[in-house]
């Protein structure tokens, strides 16, 4: 089956993203695990739903049924969607692509947080769910590497928990102070420096 599949794609001096089509024909098994993280059947699958369902009037009831779908394939493919290097060369490839793109040494990945709004809490705890834009919402932490995949999410966090928290209380922190050499993640300043 021929699907096309959007790339980002990089320039000599300047990088920008440019929809460029192939399909995953293009790929072998191998090379769709190793690059989507997931068998060329569920890409095939994941891309069909999408080309065959018009999404301009998705209605409320089916919208909260795609994001449940969602959600549960997450879970369900996590180990294959998130995963932290492996070993020493993919840190190493790692930072060779940043190195070569932007001029930095040692950066593995960008890490993030941001809300995910949620139906709502009640109860004793309902107050920290409360983010500081007012609704109720889990916390989430992600890190991606040069390529967009993800080296690392966390989702356990009420809303009001502050970045830098999630970060201090994470595994992710202990790995990389544990080998200082391993390489630093970018962050915006209310990480602070580390």
């Amino acid at each position: 089956m021929n699907i096309p599949i959007i790339l980002a794609e990089q320039g000599d001096d300047q990088i920008w993203r440019e929809a460029q089509r192939v399909s995953t024909s293009d790929y072998s098994y191998v090379e769709c695990l190793k690059k989507f993280r997931l068998p060329k059947t569920n890409i095939a699958e994941i891309i069909n739903t999408l080309l065959n369902n018009d999404t301009s009037n998705v209605s409320q009831p089916s919208c909260c049924r795609i994001i449940h779908q969602f959600c549960k394939f997450f879970i369900q493919h996590y180990f294959h969607l998130v995963k932290w290097y492996d070993n020493q060369e993919d840190i190493d490839e790692a930072k060779k692509k940043y190195l070569q793109s932007y001029g930095v040494k040692g950066l593995l990945g960008i890490i993030d947080g941001t809300m995910m709004q949620i139906k709502g809490v009640s109860g004793a705890d309902e107050p920290a769910y409360i983010c500081r834009k007012g609704y109720p919402a889990l916390d989430c932490q992600v890190v991606v590497d040069y390529d967009g995949m993800f080296r690392d999410v966390v989702v356990k966090y009420p809303g009001l928990c502050h970045d830098a928290f999630i970060y201090s209380n994470s595994i992710l922190k202990q790995t990389l102070e544990y080998d200082p050499n391993a390489g630093f993640l970018f962050a915006e300043p209310g990480y602070g420096s580390r």
